[in-house]
This record gives structure tokens, C-alpha cells and sequence, in this order.
């Protein structure tokens, strides 16, 4: 567990569902009901952000088999919390979550045109790679329609051998 001022990170359970289920923009979206199935399954984390025992965001660390292993993704901090902490507490408690399985870096892919991320990211020790991947991206509007895109991510890398 991580916590930052008012700021509290953990591992997300069931009881945390409801409460996911509410802030999607439909109800037949699931993210939250789809991230927590692959944790119960193992080699994924959904870990869940706390402002003041408000739900304040989420993000996930994916350790399944792939290129980029393990790679923190789908990092969303609620627009009412962000500049608060959540997104630099999310990753630091899912970075830590790495390190303690023994890895030396993280992996992260981020749209190019992510203006709020990726100063995070850079303050937080990420480097880029100059490498891209073709990524989907799903969401569910508020009709209940889904959607994809296809973007280019930059991937970025960082470190975990200093923070030991």
C-alpha cells in the first residue's frame, strides 16, 4: 500500500466494482469488471486510487507474456483529482509492485500528443525509447456504442535498478 498526503493506492477488490461500474461512461463498457477478471486470473494488477476516500483513478500493471513486460497501461485519474497526486501514486505503487517480482524495468506506451502525460511520466524517471508500436485503443460511448482507433505510441522505459 502507497499513500501520499491524502493519497491511497491499492490493489483493487471486489468491493471496489460498484463504485468503477459507476464512473464508466456506460453501463456495458466493464473496463473495470474486464481489468479485475485478469487479476483474479494473475500476471496483472488493477490497483485503484484514493483522494480523501474518494475513488480518484486507476491503472494496471501487465506482467502476461509480451514485448513489453512488465508494462504499466491504462493509467486514468478522474478530471475532478487530477494535478493531486493519484497518477505519481498509482505508478510508484505498481512500479514497487515490479521490483518486488524481481524485474528491472518498466515499460510504458503513450500517445505522442498526450501533453498531460507525459511530463509525468519524464518527472517520474521514464525515457523514451525512440521505439513506437501500433496500438487499439476501445472505448464505450455514452450510447453504449463501441468504438477503436488505431494510434502510434512512443514507448518509454524506465529503471528500477536505482530504486533498490
Amino acid at each position: 500500500m502507497t499513500t501520499r498526503s491524502q493519497t491511497f493506492v491499492r490493489l483493487c477488490d471486489e468491493s471496489d466494482l460498484e463504485a468503477l461500474r459507476l464512473r464508466e461512461p456506460h453501463s456495458s463498457a466493464r473496463f473495470a469488471d474486464k481489468h479485475f477478471q485478469l487479476q483474479q486470473e494473475g500476471s496483472y494488477l488493477y490497483a485503484v486510487a484514493f483522494i480523501s476516500d474518494e475513488l480518484a483513478g486507476t491503472g494496471v500493471l501487465d506482467l502476461r507474456p509480451g514485448p513489453l513486460v512488465p508494462e504499466l497501461k491504462n493509467l486514468w485519474v478522474y478530471p475532478e483529482h487530477r494535478r493531486l497526486g493519484a497518477g505519481r501514486a498509482l505508478t510508484e505503487f505498481l512500479e514497487e509492485h515490479a521490483g518486488q517480482r524481481g524485474y528491472e524495468e518498466v515499460f510504458l506506451g503513450v500517445d505522442p500528443d498526450n501533453y498531460s502525460a507525459i511530463p509525468l511520466y519524464l518527472d517520474l524517471g521514464y525515457s523514451p525509447t525512440g521505439h513506437h508500436r501500433e496500438a487499439v485503443y476501445v472505448w464505450v460511448d455514452g450510447a453504449g456504442e463501441s468504438h477503436n482507433r488505431k494510434q502510434m505510441d512512443a514507448i518509454y522505459r524506465k529503471s528500477l535498478l536505482m530504486q533498490r
